[in-house]
């Protein structure tokens, strides 16, 4: 039976398992890519021979049922894998001395020789896969399974750049005409990779196996084998892949065929494009498992299919000039997109693996896609034969032999990528969801902040959260959420904060569960981001927290709720107004936010309040709320700052616009001397505000905009004065109502004049109340038809 292990066990295993793996990656770097198909090529292979080399390793694959089999019936898959993977590199050692001994007197047991080694190498590692992976499974955790096999793919791929770039170096000091053939590079070569394949075999020692969860000594292998078949969602994913690296493969042993013989690259050219690929490997394996972890592993995989699944028709328009522009750019991308596919294939497979005979499953699969990737090179090396000498011009390029595989390849590709849409993944998100949110964001920003965010020091995850947020990268959503349950209080504030800027409504329900738990000590900050976010689910919650004991949360929740469009709110703040008149800074906010919710009414109930205050400075700041609701945001702003600075400046030159567009409507209209009146009431108006007389100021110019409205009146297409209508309080009610119901803005003003002039004292009026009539009136005469 299997057991879990301890956290402190489970931290030690990860780590040892990154570890081991990044030494050991050096054996299957100096084993096989460009430099195996280099040295099978200067063995003097044939084009059979190069396809055969590819097709071994997957050859093999059916052996890993077998090697399931014992370890169910045993139980000792770490045993058993252990001398698997031991022989596996120790075979190498006699390829390391075979070519100084027969390279040149006879190369064909040099080659036979060669084959034999892939062969069995092959065998061992095959044994060792299924065991491999089933010990693994029960050990990490399949919620971090994204996120682990992203680090671990980084750390591996990290060395295998490094190393691959300065081997490749290394090789090249070695020229064919040196003594040795220059077959003295690739024996110390292969004999760098077995020390690296076995001191990663020693590392395994020390890791625990938790015990296979399910392994009964008397069941059948042909029972067992069933098993795999009999699950549809894991059937469907097998013939899905089998028949992608059958596409794959069939091409995949030509391609460093085709660098070496067609565009006669060197060593070094061939490893920067692999280390090109690694580098991208590295940089997008964070981004891709943080996405998988947060969307499904299936709709991630099938974006990055898409992507490579085209790359093979690049190859028909590289050449020996251009292969320096074209190759690193389809190699970059190739790696950023590959990374993804590597996370998201293997923990597809793990979690569509029942837990209950999983080595099992997994062997059938690595069985059934290695016995069709197997067949794809051989297939390849009989065209390559057949097709030998084979130039097809086109549009002044010229294909080869190699050409049609590439073609076969890409085709093949994309015709089984519809199969992938049909296996079934829990919680998978559609595929057009994440294509929206990766171009929503900005991964080159996303991929160092999301690696800066797991850092043990406060001060990085501070740095990379506030990033984020300035960023506003809606893929960051799931890491901000997680960072609010940080011990830090710095990084709790800044998360929320990040999270408001960011304004994704899947942080609501997070938010709202922090704003109920005072002991996070972050619900100013959460109040702030829920009003940025606007999600009316969080209305009741903040009304709630109207009544909070903490001022800054208060006034934070005021402004959240007038940012919400609800209508639930308003009667809420108007409460809040009554209630913290006594607090002038909180009640600075309730006005604020009143203002700010669109509603005239909230001007009428403010109003009051607003001559009450005694404090230059709090009724200035409410002066300009009052201001920006009654014109545009920012402009009244500006006009009281220069009338502090200089007084009467400003305010003389919007008497005078009111004069000229006075005048201007005496011009269309002519009414005798009632135009002449209403410049000598503008007069005034500046006389009573330049001497301060408030009172008489405000009175004057709540006169002069009702009795301009009149003028502007229309009716029947014709204009007409006050003297059409009568001169009533009645006949100026009707008016008002009727200019509010069909033009808000001016109506608001209108109203706004005739409220605040019949409050007006000479013993209660103000400079902040003068200069915002004089405001509401400029507000008037920019309309002048409605």
């Amino acid at each position: 039976m299997s057991k879990s292990l301890s956290g402190l066990e489970l931290s030690r295993a990860l780590k040892k398992n990154i570890l081991s793996g990044s030494v050991g990656f050096v054996f299957f770097v100096c084993m096989g890519g460009a430099f195996l198909t280099g040295f099978a090529l200067q063995l003097g292979v044939s084009p059979l021979q190069i396809g055969l080399l590819g097709s071994l390793p997957l050859m093999v694959y059916p052996v890993q049922v077998l090697a399931s089999y014992i370890g169910e019936r045993t139980g000792e898959r770490k045993k058993i894998w252990f001398w698997a993977a031991i022989l596996q590199r120790a075979l190498w050692i006699p390829v390391v001395f075979f070519p100084f001994l027969f390279a040149r007197s006879n190369p064909g047991i040099c080659i036979k020789t060669l084959l034999i080694v892939v062969l069995l190498s092959s065998l061992l590692g095959s044994i060792g896969v299924p065991l491999w992976y089933s010990w693994w499974a029960d050990i990490i955790p399949s919620e971090k399974g994204g996120s682990f096999w992203a680090k671990r793919n980084i750390f591996v791929n990290s060395v295998a750049l490094i190393s691959s770039l300065l081997l490749a170096r290394f090789l090249d000091l070695f020229p064919k005409t040196d003594a040795t053939g220059g077959f003295m590079g690739f024996a110390i070569l292969f004999g760098i990779g077995i020390i690296c394949g076995e001191i990663d075999i020693l590392i395994h020692r020390s890791i625990p196996d938790p015990g296979m969860s399910y392994h009964p000594r008397k069941v059948r292998l042909l029972s067992l084998l069933k098993k795999p078949f009999q699950h549809p969602n894991f059937r469907r994913y097998a013939l899905f892949l089998t028949i992608w690296n059958f596409a794959v493969y069939i091409m995949a042993p030509f391609v460093n065929v085709y660098f070496l013989k067609v565009l006669r690259m060197n060593y070094l050219n061939i490893y920067f494009l692999n280390s090109l690929h690694l580098g991208m490997n590295i940089l997008f394996s964070q981004f891709w498992g943080y996405l998988e972890d947060r969307f499904g592993h299936k709709p991630v995989m099938l974006v990055c299919l898409l992507g490579t699944g085209i790359h093979p028709l690049v190859y028909l328009f590289v050449t020996p000039q251009n292969y320096l522009i074209l190759l690193p750019i389809m190699f970059s991308i190739l790696g950023a997109l590959s990374s993804g596919i590597g996370i998201a294939s293997t923990n597809l497979l793990l979690i569509l693996s029942p837990k209950e005979n999983k080595s099992i499953f997994i062997s059938v699969f690595n069985s059934l896609v290695g016995l069709a990737a197997s067949i794809a090179p051989l297939l390849a090396g009989e065209i390559v034969q057949l097709t030998q000498g084979l130039r097809l011009s086109f549009m002044g390029n010229t294909f080869l032999n190699l050409h049609l595989l590439f073609l076969l390849s890409m085709f093949m590709r994309l015709s089984c990528l519809p199969l992938l849409r049909r296996i079934e993944e829990r919680q998978a998100k559609p595929v057009g969801l994440i294509i929206k949110q990766i171009t929503a964001g900005n991964p080159f920003r996303l991929i160092p902040n999301l690696i800066l965010l797991r850092s043990k020091r406060e001060e990085n995850k501070v740095k990379a959260i506030r990033s984020l947020g300035k960023g506003k990268n809606i893929l960051a959503v799931g890491e901000l959420i997680s960072a609010l349950d940080d011990p830090s209080l710095k990084v709790r504030r800044e998360a929320a904060i990040a999270l408001g800027r960011i304004g994704s409504r899947e942080a609501v329900k997070p938010l709202i569960e922090k704003l109920e738990s005072p002991e996070a000590g972050i619900q100013p900050y959460v109040a702030e981001a829920l009003g940025r976010i606007k999600d009316k689910r969080s209305a009741a919650y903040l009304i709630k927290h109207l009544r909070d004991p903490d001022r800054w949360t208060r006034e934070e929740v005021i402004r959240a709720l007038s940012k919400l469009e609800d209508k639930t709110t308003f009667q809420s703040l108007m409460s809040s107004l009554l209630r913290e008149e006594k607090d002038p800074l909180v009640f600075a906010s309730v006005v604020d936010s009143l203002i700010k919710t669109g509603e005239a009414k909230a001007l009428w109930m403010i109003l009051p309040f607003f001559k009450k205050i005694d404090s230059p400075l709090l009724k200035r700041q409410l002066a300009i709320s009052i201001g920006d609701f009654l014109g545009r945001e920012g402009e009244f702003y500006k006009l009281l700052h220069e009338e502090l600075t200089i007084f009467g400046q400003r305010t003389t030159h919007i008497l005078k616009e009111v004069s000229g567009a006075i005048r201007r409507e005496e011009k269309r209209i002519r009414i005798e001397g009632y135009y002449r009146k209403l410049n000598e009431l503008v007069e005034k108006i500046e006389e009573d505000y330049l001497n301060q007389r408030w009172a008489f100021c405000i009175r004057k110019i709540s006169s002069l905009s009702m009795k301009l409205a009149f003028i502007w009146w229309r009716k029947d297409g014709q204009y007409f004065d006050e003297t059409t209508l009568q001169e009533s309080k009645q006949s100026y009610t009707i008016l008002k109502e009727k200019i509010l119901s069909l033009h808000k803005k001016l109506g608001v003003n209108l109203c706004f004049l005739d409220l605040l002039a019949t409050s007006s004292t000479e013993e209660t009026s103000s400079f902040e109340e003068a200069l915002l009539s004089i405001y509401a009136l400029k507000q008037i005469v920019k309309v002048k038809s409605f």
